[in-house]
């Protein structure tokens, strides 16, 4: 996209499901980090798993829930 169409301004989200650390790409390449969460019926709170990527990826990544 920034070679063939000169965007510059583009925002990476990187979207992960549990057991894929593997995949991510790098934090040079991810701006805000997407929680993919298929709990059918399950309206409960997501405070820990919040707070669990917000360790693991120090606080500098925005989070967002993809689902």
């Amino acid at each position: 996209m920034v070679y063939n169409y000169d965007l510059t301004n583009l925002t990476k989200v990187w979207t992960m499901v549990p057991n894929d650390d593997a995949w991510y790409p790098g934090d040079e390449y991810v701006d805000i980090i997407g929680r993919d969460n298929y709990n059918d019926g399950d309206h409960t709170s997501h405070v820990l798993e919040f707070n669990e990527l917000n360790s693991r990826y120090g606080g500098m990544k925005m989070q967002a829930l993809s689902n």
